[in-house]
């Protein structure tokens, strides 16, 4: 099993920001965390292996691969900004 901590998430995050060309300063906004937020979440890819998958490419070449995907093949789902709104918080 691993975890996967908020750094983590803020890491990926970053490192989408920079292959993006862009500045964090305009990207990145910090937020309270939702009061039913988890601090950490546990990932096993035990099963995956099992099945035979095997990692082919680096962290950093996946995600530059997926962003140009992004870029290339976007178009035809129209406006996809709706479902990039945050999680509703509770008050």
């Amino acid at each position: 099993r691993q975890l996967i901590l908020s750094s983590d998430v803020v890491n990926a995050a970053k490192s989408l920001i920079k292959i993006l060309g862009k500045d964090e300063k305009d990207c990145i906004t910090y937020v309270p965390d939702r009061k039913f937020n988890d601090l950490r979440y546990t990932i096993n890819s035990s099963k995956l292996h099992e099945l035979g998958w095997k990692e082919e490419m680096s962290w950093e070449e996946g995600l530059k691969t997926t962003v140009e995907w992004y870029k290339n093949y976007t178009k035809r789902y129209g406006n996809i900004d709706r479902a990039l709104v945050a999680h509703p918080r509770m008050t």
